[in-house]
């Protein structure tokens, strides 16, 4: 693809959205961490009803890496995949707590290390959690 397309492309999706944001609702990094890795295979809409009773609950890290995987599997089981996404929550949790004192990383190779983070999720967290 040329650079002339390249250009173009980029003129008219600025012009359908003017103001492109994100649809996920989140407060804070890490929530933007776990509903990024929730959404994979399912909508944003999905994941915004589950997420409120989530994060109410396991508002951080450390207490994400204390939940039982039963209770995150009921927590999430409408978003399909629950068992594959409820392990890796918890296995990142216990990550960020013991890797990085509970602080989501601010780059692609630590992002990465995470379970059930891979470069697309990655690079959401980067732009929008940390403007990168």
């Amino acid at each position: 693809m040329s650079k002339n397309n390249v250009d173009e492309i980029i003129k008219i999706l600025k012009e359908i959205i003017p103001e492109p944001k994100c649809e996920l609702n989140y407060g804070n990094v890490f929530e933007l961490l776990c509903a990024v890795m929730l959404s994979s295979q399912t909508t944003d809409k999905r994941v915004n009803q589950i997420t409120p009773q989530l994060f109410a609950k396991y508002p951080n890290s450390f207490l994400l890496s204390q939940a039982t995987y039963e209770d995150l599997y009921n927590i999430i089981k409408p978003l399909g995949f629950a068992k594959i996404k409820a392990n890796n929550l918890i296995d990142l949790a216990k990550s960020l707590e013991v890797n990085f004192a509970g602080v989501v990383p601010n780059n692609f190779k630590d992002l990465e290390s995470l379970a059930g983070v891979g470069h697309k999720t990655a690079s959401v967290v980067l732009a929008l959690g940390y403007n990168i």
